[in-house]
């Protein structure tokens, strides 16, 4: 067999293990990692306060918003924080591209089990089913003053502080701020 041959063979099964990897993570975590958009990302970043000192990307996916924050913050610790593989390993192949940010980490952990106590500001994108998992943990562990930023999925039960919409090609995408109450 030729070396190209042998080559095109192992992409092929690299591919396929990534893709049965991205099926089982989005069966097991009930959410696909679906990459935000780059308007989104820098609309999110825009949005985080100025006096922000971390922020954490829960559902970080494939690292967009994140990198995007860092960029725009580089005062700012950002952390993404993403349980599925694929997209993890992704996010911190291009952390590794863009070694000038060094405000940024990416961590494979839970979600759920991330605490968020010391956090400033938490952004997120994620459908509204897992939005409404998440708001428990949100309203019990952020202090007040701290800053939700959700793209495309509101807080159930709460009323944002502001809503902005961000155009796109196919669809626009809407942005919703909440500030915990002191």
């Amino acid at each position: 067999m030729h070396a190209l041959g042998v080559f095109f063979l192992l992409l092929q099964a690299v591919l396929a293990l990534l893709a049965a990897s991205y099926l089982y993570y989005d069966w097991k975590l009930g959410a696909a990692s679906v990459p935000s958009s780059s308007a989104a990302g820098r609309a999110v970043a825009a949005l985080v306060p100025p006096d922000a000192s971390s922020v954490v990307d829960l559902g970080s996916g494939w690292g967009g918003m994140a990198l995007a924050v860092a960029r725009a913050h580089p005062q700012v610790k950002v952390t993404g924080i993403e349980y599925a593989l694929p997209p993890y390993l992704f996010s911190r192949l291009r952390q590794f591209f863009s070694p000038a940010l060094k405000n940024l980490s990416f961590l494979r952990e839970d979600l759920f089990g991330y605490p968020l106590a010391p956090v400033s500001a938490v952004i997120c994108y994620m459908p509204p089913e897992m939005m409404e998992r998440l708001a428990p943990k949100l309203a019990r562990e952020l202090r007040p003053g701290a800053v939700v930023i959700s793209n495309s999925a509101d807080w159930p039960g709460r009323t944002p502080e502001k809503t902005v919409e961000v155009p796109a090609l196919l669809l626009a995408e809407k942005i919703f701020i909440y500030r915990i109450a002191s």
